[in-house]
């Protein structure tokens, strides 16, 4: 009984404080039902505070609440490192979005959740956020982790693989969003040259940062981790050591108050992102200036008075260049899409550039990096000769 208290107490994610004007022992108890989240509960003595705790969770345990398994479920995927903190962070903002106190389901213990609840729930979130296929899937990996731990812990007899298997969702109840065009996903082969000009002519670290991207395809997180160390160069070539990223998630720093955590990630974003990308002899012309304008770092290639430069940092240079020079802004991911798009479009073999960019393989690259950004008279020209024949 006393290990079992023990863990009960150790479940416990609120602060217990003894409040001297008051008198009395203090904590935050979960409460799904009221607006907050939480309740303040309080007792002249710990001991009895304690109880209160050890009670609460028993309870919860005996009949939980679909919170209750949602954040057990989080904290082990968390604790055995099977998620991050920014996976962890999407998973509590979409609880948050799909399950709301007031919705039906939440509102029942998830012994008594049944099937055809599942599926006016599911049904009703695809309508009332007009979810596509794509933005579906975080809905569904809720759900998925939510009743299968509910399903090991014996609280529930929903077999939520086959509830999906037998899911019949109409194709129609998905929101279709219109297609980005070519020129929202890519910088065109006449705004690079302009760009590339103006970002030589700043010469400052985050506008070069800028146009490193445009020649190694670095995710702008990767750009933002790098260290003098990760550079390899030679005189007409090198190497970038991709193996850490920044990364952005919340912390509950007290209860009810979320903090957002900029960081940097002592590891890739996946495996495949763990790489060594090639540069090119222009590549390293813009290293080496990088490296003189940091001649003396403190940890990070890029700095500003011994601050590293965050993603924030080039997302807004970069704005500015766009500004300055009059085209419209994308964003930096764009930079990326443009060089995969620079490294299809010139025959790179696959295997090369799924390994530049980052991916396990090209399908993806293919699939979402892939765009044409041949100007209109170069688009012209070609179809011209194609049909020159008829």
């Amino acid at each position: 009984m006393k290990k079992e208290n023990e863990k009960y107490l150790e479940k416990h994610n609120h602060k217990i404080w003894f409040d001297e004007k008051a008198n009395q022992w203090m904590t935050y108890i979960d409460e799904p039902s009221v607006k907050r989240g939480f309740v303040l509960k309080r007792r002249k003595e710990k001991a009895s505070l304690e109880k209160l705790i050890i009670e609460h969770y028993r309870a919860i345990e005996e009949q939980p609440w679909i919170s209750d398994i949602f954040h057990d479920w989080l904290t082990l995927k968390f604790k055995y490192g099977e998620i991050s903190e920014q996976t962890r962070t999407r998973y509590e903002n979409d609880f948050r979005r799909f399950f709301p106190d007031d919705n039906e389901i939440c509102m029942k213990y998830i012994a008594d959740i049944t099937e055809i609840d599942l599926e006016m729930f599911i049904k009703g979130n695809i309508k009332k956020h007009k979810l596509t296929k794509k933005t579906y899937n975080g809905l569904k990996i809720l759900i998925k982790g939510i009743f299968r731990h509910a399903r090991k812990k014996k609280l529930t007899d929903v077999i939520i693989s086959v509830f999906f298997d037998e899911l019949d969702l109409s194709k129609n109840i998905f929101t279709i969003r219109e297609k980005k065009t070519d020129a929202e996903e890519v910088y065109s082969e006449e705004e690079i040259p302009i760009i590339k000009e103006y970002l030589l002519k700043k010469d400052s670290l985050r506008y070069l940062g800028i146009l490193l991207v445009f020649v190694t395809g670095l995710r702008v997180g990767e750009l933002a981790a790098l260290k003098p160390e990760d550079i390899r160069l030679k005189e007409n070539s090198g190497t970038i050591h991709v193996c850490r990223t920044e990364v952005h998630y919340n912390e509950e720093k007290e209860p009810g108050k979320r903090k957002n955590v900029v960081r940097v990630q002592e590891f890739a974003k996946s495996e495949a992102g763990n790489r060594k990308i090639i540069v090119n002899s222009f590549a390293v012309q813009i290293l080496r200036r990088i490296q003189e304008l940091n001649a003396d770092p403190k940890e990070f290639l890029f700095e500003e008075n011994g601050k590293r430069i965050k993603i924030q940092g080039f997302s807004r240079a970069l704005r500015r260049t766009c500004e300055n020079l009059e085209i419209p802004f994308r964003p930096m991911h764009k930079i990326r899409k443009t060089y995969g798009t620079t490294l299809l479009d010139n025959q790179v073999s696959e295997t090369l550039v799924a390994h530049q960019m980052g991916h396990a393989d090209i399908s993806t690259t293919r699939k979402y990096y892939f765009r044409n950004n041949q100007s209109e008279k170069h688009k012209i020209e070609e179809i011209e000769r194609a049909l020159s024949a008829i």
